[in-house]
């Protein structure tokens, strides 16, 4: 198991932007970044353990109230073990390099914003699909829209739709996690392609309705 060794937490951040976040936490680095090492970012609300046995480095950056992390670690759960339940909390990718630190950065804070919905701690790695999407913003509102509202009214059938999906396509699977019979699956698949024009149970519409209702929830 990793254990990470904490600096205090340095000047703040002024700059909102990856780079800023990102100069701040180099700033206070023991040393350069190497090429070919992995560093893993993270950001809190609540900050993070001080007081580690050194098996890699680590250093803060305080910004708006959230903390900021960047780890030598090629294991973000390692990061995430320094973390409460309920903490609200975005675990970046371990990355190379310092090319993959700013990554890394990005990648905390858009599953920071994720968690900030959930209240968990989120990892960019378990979660990058919706962690994306969300990111997305204003993008996809539009082509979400009629989806999202559909969900909302109607979560029976946002439920049939994401059942059929982590059933393997599969009515009765879907039927069976539901508590309903197969041919009620088919029917809320049907009346959600009506409701929305996405047909689940092609690629293109599931694809496009998992988003939708990832991004809304």
């Amino acid at each position: 198991m990793v254990q990470l060794q904490l600096a205090p937490v340095t000047e703040r951040c002024l700059v909102g932007s990856a780079d800023g976040v990102l100069r701040t936490l180099l700033a206070a680095a023991p040393a350069q970044l190497a090429p070919d090492a992995l560093y893993c970012a993270a950001v809190s609300d609540t900050g993070w353990a001080d007081r580690r046995t050194a098996a890699g480095w680590a250093v803060q950056a305080e910004h708006e109230g959230l903390v900021w992390l960047l780890a030598e670690v090629d294991d973000s759960a390692a990061v995430g073990r320094r973390l409460a339940p309920d903490a609200v909390a975005g675990i970046g990718q371990p990355r190379r390099g310092i090319d993959g630190a700013r990554q890394s950065v990005v990648d905390a804070g858009q599953a920071f914003a994720l968690s900030s919905r959930r209240g968990v701690p989120v990892r960019f790695a378990d979660e990058w699909v919706a962690a994306t999407l969300l990111a997305a913003g204003d993008a996809l509102d539009d082509l979400c829209a009629t989806a999202v509202e559909v969900g909302r009214r109607s979560p029976h059938l946002a439920d049939a739709v994401l059942a059929f999906a982590e059933q393997g396509l599969s009515v009765v699977g879907a039927g069976r996690a539901l508590h309903v019979h197969a041919n009620t699956v088919i029917y809320r698949l049907e009346r959600w392609q009506r409701l929305t024009g996405w047909d689940a149970r092609t690629f293109d519409g599931l694809s496009r309705s998992v988003a939708a209702l990832t991004r809304g929830r």
